[in-house]
């Protein structure tokens, strides 16, 4: 995320809900996405609140059908292979 300014769907999710489960609000959450999001080139403000705004609000049951997801567990981190070009599951697998 620090060297690219971006992260892939699989990954967003995993790192959104880890945030959320550690206390984070929906405030603080969005603001942070958009800081990091919006130093691409490619990504301004309006970008950001047109393709990734909703899905941090969906994390948190803001969107979507308002369910209160959780951060994934252990298993399931460990469990989850990324593919070429992606950076979610468990560091020390």
């Amino acid at each position: 995320l620090k060297l690219t300014h971006h992260l892939k769907n699989t990954a967003r999710q995993q790192y959104g809900l880890f945030l959320k489960a550690a206390g984070v609000s929906l405030e603080d959450s969005l603001n942070f996405w958009k800081m990091e999001f919006t130093k691409r080139p490619d990504t301004d403000e309006r970008i950001f609140n047109s393709r990734y705004a909703y899905s941090v609000r969906h994390h948190y049951g803001k969107e979507g059908n308002h369910k209160d997801y959780s951060a994934y567990a252990c298993p399931k981190v460990i469990a989850t292979v990324p593919g070429a070009g992606e950076c979610h599951g468990c560091p020390f697998r």
